[in-house]
């Protein structure tokens, strides 16, 4: 997983710097960019995002891009996944468990998950 943020960025987004990060996925999610903030709308309503979908840059703790999705972790615990190949969206709550916000990652949320999904699922997949 590629990480757009460096250490000179991360934690310090603007508007330009989250454009270069989101690129396609703007037009592909519909997002909105204003000059403090961007909106991820939902607009089928099959998802529940945190504050409506808006995002003040000053609350983006890092933003990582993916293969299939772009994570975006907020300051307070919440993490966006956007597709990057489909309108598709989740937000997830994070801070239960973790330690400090700038202990955690995008990567590190979703190893997590995916080794309690297979201690729980064992050799069996959520198809079976």
């Amino acid at each position: 997983m590629e990480t757009k943020s460096t250490n000179e960025v991360k934690g310090d987004y603007d508007r330009v710097s989250a454009s270069e990060c989101l690129g396609s996925l703007i037009e592909l999610h519909g997002i909105v960019m204003e000059d403090d903030l961007f909106v991820i709308p939902d607009a089928d309503g099959t998802a529940v995002l945190y504050n409506d979908g808006k995002i003040r840059f000053d609350e983006i703790a890092d933003i990582e891009v993916g293969s299939v999705f772009v994570g975006i972790l907020l300051r307070n615990g919440y993490l966006f996944y956007l597709s990057r190949t489909e309108p598709l969206k989740t937000c997830i709550y994070t801070h239960g468990g973790w330690g400090s916000i700038s202990e955690i990652s995008p990567r590190g949320i979703a190893g997590h998950i995916g080794r309690e999904l297979h201690g729980k699922l064992g050799d069996h997949t959520a198809v079976d």
